[in-house]
């Protein structure tokens, strides 16, 4: 069966998010893709700020994430999951530790899509940090993802809100 390799940055670099959208994902590696900043600037049908990728050109600007491996029969779930950003099948990355250069499939928010002055709701900004802990990124990186300005949802029962607690309680990364 044929898979495909994804490069997760935002909320599905925590593995249970991505599982539950494409169950055969599983992590292979740490990256980086260099010429880039993470932003929460895609607008989310919620109307808080969602990650998506900014390129920058600049080599000292460096988005870190996660390699997955994923099968083909999943990628038109991952595509709904992903709705409004448009995949790049030929993204490039290196690998965190020996800066080997890697070629996968990511998701970045078209311009159209994005507003600069956007916050995410603090449980997304917290299911990033989870993800980032569970691969062990640098804490470095992690401090500039929880330093993002992120403010608290106005509704206690949207399905989005309720999943993200569950998974970080789990995960034990959830704000007492």
């Amino acid at each position: 069966m044929a898979n495909f390799l994804y490069f997760a940055y935002g909320s599905n670099m925590l593995t249970e998010r991505l599982r539950a959208r494409c169950p055969s994902a599983r992590g292979i590696c740490l990256a980086m893709a260099d010429g880039y900043q993470l932003a929460f600037s895609k607008i989310g049908r919620d109307g808080s700020g969602k990650a998506t990728l900014i390129a920058t050109g600049r080599t000292d600007d460096t988005v870190h994430g996660v390699i997955f491996e994923i099968q083909q029969t999943e990628r038109a779930s991952l595509d709904r999951a992903e709705g409004g950003y448009h995949r790049d099948d030929m993204f490039a990355s290196v690998r965190f530790h020996c800066r080997t250069p890697l070629v996968s499939a990511t998701y970045m928010a078209p311009p159209r899509l994005c507003q600069d002055n956007l916050q995410p709701f603090d449980w997304y900004r917290d299911l990033v940090v989870a993800g980032a802990r569970e691969h062990g990124l640098p804490t470095p990186y992690m401090d500039r993802v929880l330093d993002v300005g992120a403010v608290e949802d106005p509704q206690s029962n949207r399905e989005g809100r309720i999943e993200a607690h569950r998974v970080l309680k789990l995960h034990r990364q959830e704000p007492e």
